[in-house]
């Protein structure tokens, strides 16, 4: 397989017991261990709701979000039968500002935003 992040090729090892089962895979090993993404969570206040932010790294990437997607898809689960109940999803790269303020101006639900990296509001 080819990692999303260096480009590189690896190799998943394999045995009797995993031979047939199919396991999303993105990145190497080494950039397994490099880019630790952690969820972190974030609630700011807007005009009568509730902004709820979630990202996964601390400061702007220079790879494609698509090296990750196992990891959105999983949190994505969890989360989304809340996230429908209560309010509206928005998956961008990150919030800057200007995004935020449209979203403050939007009165009719929570918003729940995915971000892949964090700007400081």
């Amino acid at each position: 397989m080819r990692c999303l992040i260096c480009n590189s090729i690896y190799y998943e090892k394999r045995d009797l017991r995993t031979l047939f089962r199919t396991k999303p895979s993105f990145r190497c090993q080494s950039c397994e261990k490099k880019y630790l993404n952690v969820c972190r969570y974030e609630t700011i206040p807007i005009e009568r709701f509730l902004l709820h932010r979630y990202y996964f790294f601390e400061e702007e990437v220079q790879f494609t979000i698509d090296a990750f997607d196992d990891h959105y898809l999983l949190f994505l689960q969890n989360t989304l039968e809340e996230i429908l109940k209560n309010g509206t999803l928005i998956i961008v790269e990150s919030l800057s500002d200007e995004l935020f303020q449209v979203l403050d101006l939007l009165k009719f639900s929570h918003i729940y935003v995915y971000c892949l990296y964090v700007l400081k509001i």
